[in-house]
């Protein structure tokens, strides 16, 4: 059936029912819009239109209203249905392909961005209860109880930093912020012990991906990070740490000129040819330049982030999941926009957070001393707690000459990167 339908040319099946039978016609498109189809193809379009043209000349003006109107409504569908699976293609994968983004960027840009937003939204709502194959519409929201919460779309556009479209999202249907605080379940950055000492390394840990229950600012901070499957990470961690070896026997480290290495070396990789050693070597070390550097949007993130927690009265992230996520991009703002300071009051969960790591790493998680009023200090040890040597770096850029190494006499920070394995 749905090879017949499809079929160009004017003399397809849908052609003859438009001479025939126009209720069976609405039946038929209706049919095919909920059918799992990847796209509207452009040949189905222009058969359409070939065979309305056709019965200009033999049937009355008031019947081609009506397969005009069938028509018309079933290609918007269709487009619909097409963005929906675009949405949803992104929120099963931690790289968007070239047609989810291209779908995208063409229907919510420029002058018309807020009106297709608009569309896109009612045309979820209106169908929010419709599962067909694997294309459900549970994209805006889905029902619990009586409520509607915010589902896949959130998580979707956070992951892939698509910060501007996840905006006009909020802009066009505020009460999408009712539901900001549900839980959701976000594949996020915290430290999965990717860069530790290998001798340290648990590696039977190594294929477990981090969920837990985030808000939308959350998932905004949490930001992108590639998943790539690696089959020998083994071999790509070793490799890291010997090259980080020879690294600091040339120079100082220093982190700019370690991400530059890295990406320098990336680029040999890629010459020397495809094998599965050699993609671990590149996952390994993109990956690391990732967590090192900023997203390359990271206006983008602060604009909406001021959005909603300025204009919205959002929450703001806290400062120990901002270094738990290692974004020091999102620890800036939250400093730039006087949510903390370095050197000020301690936040409670900052303490409960330094306590957690001080005792698990020496045991000292109720001991007293002038280590626990210094707040940089603090941060410096969650920074080796959860491995965000940017934060780590930007701390020492602003504070290097007030951070003592030896803040107390039982511990010290190099203490604290040795037990948690930070050798860079």
């Amino acid at each position: 059936f749905h090879k017949i339908a499809y079929d160009a040319g004017r003399n397809h099946f849908l052609a003859l029912l438009m001479k025939s039978n126009i209720r069976a016609l609405d039946y038929a498109l209706s049919s095919l819009a909920l059918g799992n189809l990847f796209a509207f193809p452009e040949s189905t379009k222009l058969g359409l239109e070939s065979a309305i043209e056709d019965l200009k000349t033999t049937v009355s003006p008031s019947i081609i209203w009506q397969i005009r109107y069938i028509v018309d409504r079933f290609k918007a569908f269709r487009e619909m249905f097409h963005i929906t699976k675009a949405f949803r293609e992104m929120f099963y994968i931690t790289k968007a392909f070239s047609w989810e983004e291209e779908c995208l960027r063409e229907n919510f840009q420029g002058s018309e961005a807020k009106s297709r937003m608009r569309q896109y939204l009612r045309h979820c709502w209106d169908y929010r209860v419709i599962d067909v194959g694997h294309c459900d519409f549970y994209c805006v929201a889905k029902m619990k109880g009586e409520k509607f919460e915010p589902n896949s779309n959130f998580q979707s556009l956070g992951r892939h930093r698509d910060y501007n479209l996840l905006h006009l999202m909020i802009e066009v249907d505020p009460t999408l912020l009712d539901h900001q605080d549900s839980f959701f379940l976000l594949l996020t950055r915290l430290d999965q012990e990717e860069y530790v000492q290998p001798d340290l390394k648990k590696w039977e840990n190594m294929d477990q991906r981090s969920h837990g229950n985030f808000s939308l600012v959350d998932i905004i901070v949490n930001g992108q990070l590639d998943f790539n499957s690696v089959s020998d990470w083994g071999v790509g961690l070793r490799q890291y740490h010997k090259h980080l070896q020879e690294f600091v026997t040339k120079q100082e480290f220093n982190l700019k000129g370690w991400v530059d290495e890295l990406i320098a070396m990336v680029s040999l990789f890629r010459q020397s040819g495809s094998t599965s050693t050699i993609e671990a070597f590149i996952t390994t070390f993109e990956r690391k330049v990732t967590l090192m550097t900023d997203d390359d949007n990271v206006e983008d993130q602060w604009r909406l982030l001021d959005y909603l927690v300025t204009e919205k009265g959002s929450r703001h992230p806290s400062l120990a999941l901002a270094i738990a996520f290692r974004q020091c991009s999102a620890v800036r703002w939250l400093v730039e926009r006087g949510y903390t300071t370095l050197t000020g009051e301690k936040e409670p969960e900052l303490e409960s957070n330094v306590d957690i790591t001080i005792n698990s790493a020496f045991g000292l998680g109720n001991s007293t001393g002038a280590w626990r009023e210094n707040k940089v200090f603090l941060l410096c040890l969650l920074t080796i707690r959860y491995d965000d040597i940017q934060t780590l770096s930007w701390l020492f850029d602003l504070h290097g000459a007030e951070i003592r190494m030896d803040m107390s006499a039982d511990f010290n920070l190099v203490h604290a990167a040795a037990y948690f394995g930070r050798i860079e």
